[in-house]
């Protein structure tokens, strides 16, 4: 490749380089830690957040109206504007310039319209920022800390479902595969690099970077053990319909839970339908009633899969049952046509109720889900069910696991090792050294929006496999020079010289990056959750160091040598 197409290259990197890298920067230099934390937060936070701020801003702009509805719409709710428009082009008026306190509420008095419209302000924003924390470099829990969640499993429900008492022995496997299918599902739902242990006879703790709630970690838990499909009754849901209409103080006990009414028979139960809006809050659309005894249990899915709605914003899940599970769902509809069932999840019905016209067999094919929801639910049934139920019973915030004392000698351990690596690339060779420096933070800029882009978690173990990319990238561009030092030495021109050092070292440069990357590629199939995230890293830093060899320190190399005899080239502070 000729000098203009490399230079191209290159700065068409270093500009995606910096785009993927911007999400990372502002995460870390720009963003309050409080907003990050209720942006990992669970929904239901982040809807109580705003409306909190809703309600106050509500309460501030009929303030200010009271008070004088002709003075000027503070700046800070300028944002207002935009939506106010389609009120005032919905009214066929003319919209105000400028604006003032009372024309926001012109063409909508009513006061709940309002407040519904600086909550999704708020909302939206929190939205924006969690978004965003999936576009950059996580820190793993031994770096920064994070939240400890403590689970105890509830051996007495298990052994009474079972008619017998459990051993010593079962159930200390059963904890291990609970724990197992734990670190699974966290893995899953894209947690960086979860820390799950076993503590005494029936706890499983986890510690997960950042900030959660018992809301949020709750939702972790939720699997195919969580999943039912039960029979409607829609009569005895029609009349449960009036029943809590004519008694609304009714319709929920102390604990927010639908009440079941003591007037419902045995073997029935009330189960509400809650839909999920585009911002990830839900909201009751009916209470249903449904049979207490499960008609098919989620154990029986074998995977889950979305496929389009008919609508753009719906999305429909296919429920792949296994042998078992197809029998048992046949014979259930085959003797219940024109009948309706549902799908239960965590304790919520999340579609509409579905009608059934003849025998499913194989696999059940559930439409209406929102998009949201479809793809958190085949996600959360992407591992096994837990053999045994797990409860959360603490949750509390813990340090970095090394200290914080030792996490910063480790950062400042590894920033001198940096600037000893640049110090001693120049003292060796001279101004030539510059290039390979130039070279290696490029490396760095790659590497760093790599990880950014993939939302990569960065652990100690990333710290050392970024230490060993740095030793790499600086061996390649050792061998580099000392062949173009021998090329100079036979007399060659400053640009042949770099020609030939190429041709001849590029043997040795590839096979020491293929050599690891091939290390790094076996490492992340055969090792720990750990070790996997250390073999991805260290396989993107191959590459980028690879690449920064090949082009960066051959760009500077070339536009700072012609093919005159005269030594342009300083690649030592011997006179050549």
């Amino acid at each position: 490749m000729n000098k203009r197409g490399r230079l191209v290259v290159v700065l068409l990197v270093a500009v995606l380089a910096v785009v993927f890298l911007v999400p990372t920067i502002t995460w870390y230099g720009f963003i309050p830690q409080e907003t990050k934390d209720l942006a990992l937060s669970s929904v239901a936070r982040i809807s109580d957040y705003a409306g909190e701020r809703g309600k106050a801003d509500l309460d501030e702009l009929l303030g200010l109206v009271d008070k004088n509805e002709n003075a000027l719409l503070p700046a800070e709710y300028a944002y207002l504007k935009d939506s106010v428009k389609s009120w005032y082009a919905d009214a066929g008026k003319a919209v105000p310039s400028p604006w003032t306190v009372v024309d926001v509420f012109r063409t909508q008095p009513n006061a709940d319209a309002m407040q519904a419209l600086l909550e999704a302000h708020y909302r939206n924003e929190i939205l924006e920022v969690r978004d965003s924390s999936r576009r950059v470099i996580k820190l793993g829990h031994d770096l920064v800390g994070g939240t400890s969640v403590s689970l105890k499993a509830d051996f007495a429900t298990l052994e009474e479902s079972l008619g017998r008492s459990l051993s010593a022995v079962e159930k200390s496997d059963i904890l291990r595969r609970s724990a197992e299918i734990l670190r699974d599902r966290l893995d899953a739902f894209g947690l960086a690099e979860p820390s799950v242990n076993i503590i005494g006879a029936d706890t499983v703790t986890a510690v997960i970077p950042g900030y959660a709630d018992t809301d949020s970690f709750a939702g972790y838990l939720a699997g195919k053990e969580s999943l039912s499909f039960r029979l409607l009754d829609a009569s005895l849901s029609n009349q449960i319909v009036s029943y809590y209409n004519s008694n609304p103080d009714a319709m929920f006990d102390a604990d927010g839970n639908l009440a079941q009414p003591d007037t419902l028979p045995a073997g029935k139960k009330v189960v509400g339908f809650y839909y999920t809006d585009n911002y990830g809050s839900q909201f009751l659309y009916a209470p249903y009633v449904v049979d207490e005894e499960s008609a098919l249990e989620g154990k029986y899915v074998e995977n889950a899969l979305t496929y389009a709605g008919t609508a753009s914003t719906d999305a429909g899940v296919r429920f792949n049952l296994d042998a078992t599970g197809s029998d048992i769902f046949y014979k259930l509809t085959s003797a219940n046509t024109n009948a309706y069932y549902v799908v239960e999840f965590d304790g919520k019905i999340i579609a509409p109720p579905q009608s059934i016209t003849t025998g499913i067999r194989g696999s059940v094919a559930v439409p209406g889900f929102p998009a949201s929801t479809a793809n958190e639910l085949v996600r959360a049934l992407s591992t096994d069910a837990f053999p045994v139920a797990l409860e959360v019973t603490g949750v509390h915030a813990v340090g970095p696991s090394l200290g914080l004392k030792g996490v910063t000698t480790g950062i400042a351990a590894a920033v001198g090792g940096l600037l000893l690596a640049l110090a001693l690339m120049f003292v060796v060779y001279n101004v030539t050294g510059l290039a390979a420096n130039a070279s290696l933070l490029f490396n760095a800029l790659v590497f760093l929006a790599v990880l950014s882009s993939l939302g990569i978690t960065f652990t100690v173990a990333g710290l050392v496999a970024a230490a060993i990319i740095l030793l790499v990238c600086l061996d390649a561009h050792v061998v580099l020079f000392e062949r173009i030092k021998e090329e100079k030495a036979v007399g060659k021109t400053d640009q042949a010289a770099i020609r030939s050092g190429y041709a001849k070292s590029m043997t040795n440069i590839v096979e020491i990056h293929l050599v690891l990357l091939l290390v790094a590629i076996v490492l992340s199939q055969i090792g720990s959750i750990a070790l996997e995230g250390f073999a991805i890293i260290l396989a993107i830093g191959l590459v980028s160091s690879l690449f920064s060899v090949l082009y960066v320190t051959r760009l500077i190399l070339d536009a700072t040598v012609t093919e005159r005899k005269s030594a342009k080239l300083h690649i030592s502070w011997r006179r050549n």
